[in-house]
């Protein structure tokens, strides 16, 4: 079963943005939720991560 819990797009270029996602991350694990994410590597392919 896939729950979506929030999505968010990052540029990981804003460091405030992307410490707010990673505070959000532990959060979410810490309340006991699965938590992933989405990479693309260097070959443009996204790849699906944690």
């Amino acid at each position: 079963m896939w729950n979506t819990l929030s999505g968010a797009h990052l540029e990981g270029h804003d460091a405030a943005q992307l410490e707010g996602a990673r505070e959000h991350w532990k959060t979410m694990k810490t309340a006991g939720h699965t938590v992933t994410y989405w990479q693309q590597g260097a070959d443009k392919r996204w790849e699906r991560k944690a």
